[in-house]
């Protein structure tokens, strides 16, 4: 088997476990080779023929990973170094008990939409690609709002005077979406949300989308505005910019072990929604 391992360069421990698992396979008889995550670009060819991608970090680096992996239909498997992991499968990693799982067929695979995009200035593409989470448009440095125009599939729908716009799948939604009060999305659903940041006298209600819907973004504005995508790479936009996107024909894979209704216990877990009874009820005081 050949396996990749991508791993947070800042994270000691990530470094030091890396190392040892690539180790480890090779004295097992497997291929194996590792990469730091920044170095990750979209593609990469030790991917073509790689059967399994660990990810050793937070959600940041498995979304590096996803992305970079995407493409070749590579599975991921994360295991989580950060603070939350959200997508992140193991708190550990056992090399040799992963891959006696792996090669014994244990294990299932989750594919979710990933999104395509294309920044268009002047009726020409100037950019494109994918993203694993979200994709924002929003203002720069300067805290002045901006217009952004909104259509879906041709139709227009509304200008938001606002701080930005997030587009975003349901990977995405448990970041930057949920922190702007948007819909929290199930992995297993196509669809995509457009969710404004702090829009100023317009409407602040989020929307949701067909996965397969184009929706388009056009900026109005004289001041400061970049594109971000997964909250890793920046573009600078102009006035009258367009970004156009749907449903990308590549998909996010995830190996998962755990039961196959685990998101909405995980996601109450990390968020600590989860309170314990006797903190609700507690005994009355004695007498």
């Amino acid at each position: 088997m050949k396996v990749g391992l991508v791993y947070q360069p800042k994270t000691g421990a990530a470094v030091a476990t890396a190392s040892a698992a690539h180790d480890r396979l090779r004295e097992l008889g497997h291929s194996s080779w590792m990469l730091p995550s920044w170095e990750m670009g979209e593609t990469t060819p030790r991917l073509r023929d790689t059967e399994l991608l660990l990810s050793l970090g937070g959600d940041g680096t498995l979304l590096r990973a996803v992305r970079a992996a995407a493409p070749f239909g590579t599975p991921c498997i994360g295991v989580n170094f950060g603070k939350l992991g959200f997508l992140t499968e193991l708190e550990a990693l056992d090399i040799e008990s992963l891959i006696a799982k792996v090669e014994a067929g244990e294990g299932w695979l989750e594919e979710r939409v990933m999104l395509d995009w294309r920044l268009i200035r002047r009726d020409r593409e100037v950019a494109s690609g994918f993203a694993t989470n979200d994709i924002v448009v929003a203002r720069g440095a300067i805290s002045r709002v901006i217009d952004i125009s909104l259509e879906i599939d041709g139709g227009s729908i509304v200008t938001y005077t606002a701080d930005g716009v997030v587009v975003t799948n349901p990977t995405g939604s448990t970041g930057y979406g949920l922190a702007l009060g948007g819909p929290i999305m199930h992995p297993q659903a196509r669809t995509l949300a457009i969710v404004p940041i702090c829009p100023f006298l317009t409407a602040n209600n989020s929307l949701v989308a067909g996965a397969d819907a184009q929706i388009d973004l056009t900026v109005d504005s004289q001041h400061e505005v970049g594109l971000t995508v997964d909250g890793q790479t920046h573009i600078p936009m102009q006035d009258g910019d367009r970004v156009s996107c749907t449903a990308s024909e590549h998909s996010a894979r995830f190996l998962r072990f755990g039961p196959r209704n685990y998101f909405f216990p995980v996601l109450a877990r990390k968020m600590r929604w989860s309170v314990p009874r006797e903190i609700l009820n507690p005994d009355p005081p004695p007498e």
